[in-house]
């Protein structure tokens, strides 16, 4: 049985800096590692398929003055995990966040990837197959002048050898603007299989990889959130239902820019790994490879696009 949700407010971005929080057990860790990072760009190019679109029924106050996409890769090499953070310009803040990786053939799952108050960090772990082939990971923020009300909330679920998922809530009348998610304690043998907006919170569920584990892992997931933003809308697209690697792409409807890259596997089973969640300036592109032993069975990719008017 799952435990209750927590939920914190991590900070709230004002004028003078972050207000009221403390570092992260993930911002102390990547603040550890090294970063090899330098701005990319990464176009990946999918079909299209019919694309299901819901608009957020609340009233729109503002549009998302400042927004740009900031990128940064990691080390392109064998090591089994590796890192990489995209931080955003002048006093811009991040309210969305994406992550590509590079080379991975179905053998690298991206662990994690964490908004912070200016920035995005990526994780990937190589799976316990391993592979000897150079590969990256990169981190995307998708940044823009601080909105009214904005502030990022995380739950964490418990931490046992079980698949789960978890929702973080937006607090009072705001509403998601951005995502994210974390996996502790499973080192490459946990696959994230979604991280999903809805209108005032953020689902994150994660399977463990084959047999599983056996030891005690955890998922976290964070939501970006601010008061209504004008034009804001999602924007959902699921791929074909087959068993072989495929990519989907979520596009936002004209006069609106990309806020945040999300997705989801279903029938993944374990089996399946999200390769990208890549934000382009009015698409999202939703990647899913399967992992060394492969599935017999059908699965499909969504694509999910937060948008508003820029």
């Amino acid at each position: 049985m799952r435990g209750p949700m927590v939920r914190k407010i991590l900070f709230v971005r004002s004028s003078g800096g972050i207000v009221g929080g403390k570092r992260t057990e993930w911002e102390t860790k990547m603040s550890t590692l090294k970063l090899h990072s330098r701005l990319a760009v990464t176009t990946l190019v999918s079909t299209l398929v019919a694309a299901t679109m819901s608009g957020l029924a609340t009233p729109a106050s503002a549009a998302v003055p400042g927004l740009t996409i900031v990128s940064a890769t990691s080390a392109t090499d064998s090591d089994d995990h590796k890192s990489a953070r995209a931080d955003c310009p002048g006093n811009t803040v991040a309210i969305g966040s994406g992550a590509t990786i590079e080379g991975g053939l179905g053998e690298v799952n991206i662990e994690s990837v964490v908004p912070s108050s200016d920035s995005v960090s990526a994780l990937a772990y190589e799976d316990a197959n391993g592979t000897n082939n150079s590969w990256s990971v990169t981190a995307q923020a998708i940044c823009a002048d601080p909105p009214p009300g904005h502030v990022i909330v995380y739950a964490t679920s418990i931490q046992d050898s079980l698949n789960k998922d978890v929702t973080a809530f937006c607090p009072g009348n705001t509403v998601t603007i951005g995502s994210g998610a974390l996996l502790f304690g499973s080192f490459g043998d946990v696959e994230l299989e979604e991280v999903r907006p809805q209108l005032t919170s953020v689902t994150a569920s994660a399977k463990e990889i084959g047999n599983g584990i056996g030891t005690p892992w955890g998922v976290v997931a964070y939501a970006s959130c601010a008061d209504p933003l004008a034009g804001l809308v999602t924007v959902s697209t699921s791929s074909a239902n087959t068993a072989v690697n495929k990519s989907v792409v979520a596009m936002c409807p004209p006069g609106t820019s990309v806020l945040n890259a999300a997705g989801r596997l279903n029938n993944g089973d374990g089996r399946v790994l999200l390769d990208d969640l890549f934000a382009d300036t009015t698409s999202v592109t939703a990647t899913g490879k399967e992992t060394g032993n492969g599935t017999g069975t059908p699965w499909r990719v969504q694509a999910i696009a937060l948008c508003a008017t820029p």
